[in-house]
């Protein structure tokens, strides 16, 4: 997903995205400032969806515009906007096409490259 630095504090960053506000630690050879376009990447069953309600430090919110199953779980293709991102999700957290799905992703689990 593409997004717009908001702010650095030492290897701690965070960018503002169409899914909402990220974090991610930088990796040794990453460099960003505030201002500029990043990439940021993280794998589709690093994420963790979020119960109607239910507040957490880093809230995604995306919706469901194709599904695939996985087996023991379905992984989603959620949109916002233009952007899109892939999660997997399990079958209890599925309902229809369109709905809106709040997750989140640990910080540590976000790889972010400098650019778009």
């Amino acid at each position: 997903m593409i997004g717009t630095v908001r702010s650095v504090k030492g290897v701690n960053v965070l960018a503002e995205t169409p899914f909402g506000d990220i974090s991610a630690v930088l990796t040794k050879d990453v460099r960003v400032r505030p201002g500029g376009k990043v990439t940021l990447f993280f794998r589709p069953e690093h994420v963790e969806c979020c119960p109607s309600g239910e507040q957490q430090r880093q809230m995604l919110k995306g919706r469901r515009r194709e599904t695939e199953y996985q087996g023991k779980s379905y992984r989603v293709e959620l949109g916002a906007g233009e952007e899109r991102a892939c999660i997997d999700i399990p079958p209890e957290m599925l309902k229809n096409i369109g709905q809106e799905i709040t997750f989140t992703v640990p910080e540590e689990k976000v790889l972010i490259f400098p650019g778009s």
